[in-house]
């Protein structure tokens, strides 16, 4: 893959890239990749949609680790060695996030299944909990609505409830 530059210091044209998020993956995998060929690096990719979108994304290096998270089922097939990890029953995703967030409330069953039970998921909403503490559940709820809708305004996009989390 071709260097990304960037700035008016950069030299060559700028690249034509859609978005600032796409810019900022070709940024992040520049560095991996440069940085994996001597430092120890952990990429995770996490709810990727197929092994094929990994394609053009995937770093180089070394001393690169790569973890996968996916519901996809044909990874095996691909070269990757797989483990197959369920999700959290709706007791323990309780539990996950009343630990992450520092307090119990009654809404934390409903939160946990917006989230769809998973465990990144619940650790990123008990830790925003946690980084909030006069914030309720509810408003956490609303919170993920509203990201959630502004997710789905992108017609190329597909989001669940537990991806917009």
């Amino acid at each position: 893959m071709p260097p990304i530059t960037t700035g008016a210091n950069s030299s060559g044209p700028r690249p034509r890239i859609r978005s600032c998020a796409i810019w900022r993956a070709h940024r992040a995998l520049e560095l991996i990749t440069a940085h994996a060929k001597a430092e120890t690096w952990l990429t995770i990719f996490d709810n990727v949609t197929s092994p094929s979108a990994l394609g053009k994304w995937m770093p180089q290096g070394r001393k690169l680790h790569v973890l996968v998270t996916s519901r996809h089922p044909d990874w095996a097939g691909n070269a990757y060695e797989t483990y197959r990890a369920g999700l959290l029953s709706p007791e323990d995703s309780v539990k996950l996030l009343e630990q992450e967030a520092g307090r119990g409330d009654p809404e934390m069953a409903r939160l946990a299944q917006d989230v769809g039970y998973l465990p990144l998921a619940l650790v990123q909403v008990g830790e925003w909990l946690a980084a909030n503490p006069r914030k309720s559940v509810q408003d956490n709820l609303a919170r993920l609505d509203d990201s959630l809708e502004e997710r789905t305004e992108d017609p190329d996009r597909e989001y669940d409830r537990s991806t917009g989390a």
